[in-house]
């Protein structure tokens, strides 16, 4: 079993590189989350990954490794996550945490929601600011209750707590190789 990197994946993991050099120097992260670059990101593909482009967990983790060394700020994983059920930025929510406390609510389209089951619920607009959180270009807002969506078919909570969504051709995939084909 090999442990590096394919040079597809190090193309992968440069690409994304690039794009971030190019669009989000690390001079702008005052600013906080950048509509722009979002928009760059999902045309690039990167929260289709697993979805669209049928590729798995470990190129995932390489392209993710980029955003965190650019310090990208929002919604990126629970993005990611819903990739191919929601457009645009989605915000998460853990259905048993207490207090109901969700990152990046302003910037999100919908919230998916994480609990017995896995929803995409509309933006609640009766959710609270919470001032000064730890991480000035993580906003908090806490809501007064689990937003109420439509569970999403497919998609088992706990694979999502544990490793994310795997798309049925990833799955597939996986499959194949564990059985030698």
């Amino acid at each position: 079993m090999f442990f590096l990197p394919t040079e597809d994946q190090l193309e992968l993991q440069r690409g994304v590189r690039d794009v971030l050099t190019d669009r989000f120097p690390l001079e702008r992260l005052p600013a906080g989350y950048d509509a722009d670059l979002w928009r760059a990101l999902t045309e690039t593909g990167v929260f289709a990954l697993r979805t669209d482009l049928g590729l798995g967990l470990a190129d995932a983790v390489l392209v993710f490794e980029e955003l965190g060394r650019a310090c990208v700020p929002g919604p990126l994983v629970s993005t990611f996550l819903a990739a191919g059920h929601a457009d645009g930025p989605v915000a998460l929510v853990e259905a048993e945490q207490t207090p109901l406390l969700v990152a990046h609510l302003e910037v999100a389209t919908a919230v998916l929601v994480v609990g017995t089951d896995v929803r995409l619920a509309a933006v609640p607009q009766d959710a609270t600011s919470v001032p000064d959180p730890i991480d000035p270009l993580s906003p908090l807002h806490e809501l007064p209750r689990v937003p109420v969506g439509e569970p999403i078919d497919g998609i088992d909570a706990a694979d999502v707590r544990r490793e994310g969504w795997r798309s049925p051709q990833v799955s597939a995939r996986q499959d194949l190789y564990r059985q030698g084909g």
